[in-house]
């Protein structure tokens, strides 16, 4: 196993933290850290991950960056963080058969999306993201924004706090097949 666990880490032109890992590596836990003032707070490329309880605030760019390719049983699980103030995303997953599950985090005010999910490079259909028990505050743009085909991957994203509790403006936040047929 990979732990990365309570550290502060900022001021980093780069990642605060960039890991490559892909097929078959050891699994990256990354804990309690403060991840702040970098360029990216999380840059990860791998196929099993825990991100828990962190801090990642006022990156340039997004907060957590993921690209989880190339095979079957590939999963990331994203838990009680505080995401907010990123200057692009909150959340930057390719997907491509791995599972990402965020849940309990407060995501706020991240410039373009608090979730940005689009399907792997190298087109394969699976994958699931399970987007559940989060607080979502202040993205200038849409709150989640799955740039997928139809149905590769759904999100689920039931049981979340918008800033509203009314269908249609939770609706307006989401950006998917429904608004452009042609994903």
């Amino acid at each position: 196993d990979l732990r990365i666990v309570d550290n502060l880490i900022y001021l980093n032109n780069t990642s605060g933290i960039g890991i490559y890992n892909p097929y078959s590596g050891p699994t990256i836990y990354i804990d309690g850290n403060i991840i702040i003032n970098n360029g990216e707070g999380i840059s990860l490329f791998g196929d099993q991950a825990l991100l828990t309880n962190n801090i990642i605030n006022n990156n340039q760019a997004c907060g957590i960056n993921t690209k989880f390719w190339g095979g079957t049983g590939l999963s990331c699980f994203i838990s009680e963080n505080n995401i907010s103030n990123n200057g692009s995303y909150g959340f930057y997953g390719i997907i491509s058969q791995a599972t990402f599950t965020i849940t309990n985090n407060f995501l706020k005010g991240n410039v373009n999306y608090a979730i940005y999910s689009r399907r792997g490079v190298t087109h394969t259909t699976g994958g699931q993201v399970l987007f559940n028990n989060n607080n979502i505050l202040e993205s200038s743009n849409y709150i989640i924004y799955n740039d997928s085909d139809f149905g590769t991957p759904d999100i689920d994203a039931e049981n979340n706090y918008w800033g509203t509790t009314s269908d249609s403006e939770i609706q307006a936040l989401i950006y998917d097949w429904n608004d452009d047929g042609s994903l």
